[in-house]
């Protein structure tokens, strides 16, 4: 039997380079640099994670994800000089349609701010001595996602509140929306628990699914348990992990307490981020893809119990 635990003692989101206030978490701000990896880039020129910080030694590496509107944020600082930009609304292999400098000399660090309407972000450097400490972005433009319906297969009850807050106990069932979407941005707070004494909880999201076929579509995992006491082997690919396609990287959330999700869906890549710090970031083959369906809130069984709140959506 495969030894598990639930997410009660873990890491902590600024044990993971997660350093976004309780703030920013709410209004929605993610991490694009995680302080440890160029998880979530690619290029070359930049040497991840010296002392926590990206280094520059020429070149230029650019996000795997595009995004619609969003404000972006760099801390910064270039010890030598050296020419470089960050640059917005860029196509891969193409052009910027902005490139903001980056200060030519300062020791200090310094933060550059910008805002793009769409595309990938693009950093870019002559030669060594740029130094990046954090690289933040806030999807803009989302709205409520409203119309949602039940479908059931086992006993469960659905609530909606006032406030726009979705609560459901029982199952196996799911709830759908009653609109389709295609490529998206997509934000909420989910807060999963267990309603008797079984402790392996789960749920999910589905994105793309079928409105007459119960979970279906591709498939974002909830679920806080990990095994032989370490948090980057998550139990069923784990919380912000992509069932059946990429586990989450590592788990510190846990049940009972909201976890704020960011789901980011363009075509076959999906990236999706927990509390801020990126777990996925994914590329499906034509098979795997459908271009379009509803997203899905899952329940597992009758132990199950889940609220998710602040579910907000902007179209690509």
């Amino acid at each position: 039997m495969t030894a598990f635990l639930l997410a009660t003692t873990l890491l902590s989101a600024a044990d993971l380079g997660t350093t976004l206030t309780p703030e920013q978490l709410a209004a929605g701000w993610i991490r694009l640099f995680d302080g440890a990896s160029l998880f979530g880039w690619k290029g070359s020129g930049w040497t991840e994670a010296i002392q926590g910080n990206l280094q520059s030694s020429g070149g230029s590496i650019q996000t795997t994800t595009r995004f619609g509107k969003y404000d972006v944020r760099i801390r910064v600082r270039n010890r030598t000089g050296a020419k470089g930009a960050l640059g917005l609304d860029c196509v891969p292999g193409g052009a910027c349609q902005q490139n903001l400098p980056l200060p030519s000399q300062a020791t200090e660090w310094q933060w550059v701010e910008g805002s793009g309407s769409g595309g990938t972000l693009r950093l870019t450097a002559e030669n060594s001595g740029v130094e990046i400490a954090e690289i933040l972005a806030h999807p803009l433009s989302l709205h409520p996602v409203n119309g949602w319906v039940p479908v059931k297969r086992g006993p469960a009850f659905f609530s909606r509140t006032q406030d726009g807050r979705i609560h459901m106990e029982g199952g196996p069932a799911e709830i759908v929306t009653t609109d389709r979407f295609s490529d998206f941005v997509l934000q909420c707070s989910a807060d999963i628990r267990t309603l008797r004494t079984k402790p392996e909880m789960w749920g999910g999201l589905f994105l793309r699914g079928d409105a007459d076929k119960m979970w279906s579509g591709i498939k974002v995992v909830l679920d806080n348990r990990f095994q032989a006491k370490d948090p980057k082997k998550p139990v069923d690919y784990g919380t912000g992990g992509l069932y059946g396609k990429q586990p989450a990287r590592e788990i510190f959330t846990r049940n009972r307490i909201p976890m704020r999700i960011t789901i980011i869906a363009d075509g076959p890549h999906v990236s999706t981020w927990v509390e801020g710090y990126q777990q996925t970031d994914w590329t499906g083959g034509d098979s795997e893809i459908r271009p379009s369906g509803v997203i899905g809130l899952q329940a597992t069984d009758a132990n199950f119990g889940f609220t998710f709140s602040g579910i907000r959506l902007a179209e690509l």
